[in-house]
């Protein structure tokens, strides 16, 4: 893996969910901007399990409004340094569809293979990774933000796991 560097001025941070997804998920999580700092996402990473093992379709929506409703639950930012500022972006996980926010656009889109419960093949996940050869997916204000969705699509018996990397400048 590409290793991303600090921006000159920047504090890095992650933050993980772990969540049981709604039946026909849309947005399962969101990294939103900030009112006080630019946030720079440099990595999302996707994993899961469902009750039947197949591909699920992943997709990075950026949006120019914030997602409204849905049942959500904030993830701890956790920073990589003990010396960084609090975080100031705070992002969500979704048990239950939020009204998602104006798409900008799909930065990323990926099949993902997702493995039922008790295989033994493996959890695999797909890692986005933005900034290591080019510039990072730039959030500037609360109201924009980077949704990790599920296309609409069935998921019995989902649980998914969603984990962001960014800066803050």
């Amino acid at each position: 893996m590409a290793q991303v560097l600090l921006r000159a001025g920047a504090d890095q941070y992650a933050a993980t969910a772990l969540l049981a997804s709604a039946a026909t998920p849309t947005d399962i999580a969101i990294l939103p901007g900030s009112a006080s700092k630019t946030i720079l996402v440099t990595r999302v990473i996707v994993s899961g399990t469902k009750t039947t093992a197949g591909l699920v379709d992943v997709l990075l929506i950026k949006r120019s409004t914030a997602n409204s409703g849905g049942t959500s639950a904030a993830m701890t930012a956790v920073p990589y340094d003990s010396t960084n500022l609090a975080a100031t972006a705070a992002p969500l996980s979704y048990t239950a569809n939020p009204t998602p926010g104006t798409a900008v656009g799909t930065v990323a889109r990926a099949h993902v293979p997702i493995d039922a419960p008790a295989s033994v093949v493996g959890n695999v996940r797909e890692v986005f990774d933005f900034g290591a050869n080019g510039q990072p997916i730039v959030l500037r204000g609360v109201a924009e933000g980077l949704a990790v969705n599920l296309n609409s699509v069935t998921q019995t018996g989902g649980s998914f796991a969603v984990t962001f990397e960014w800066q803050e400048i």
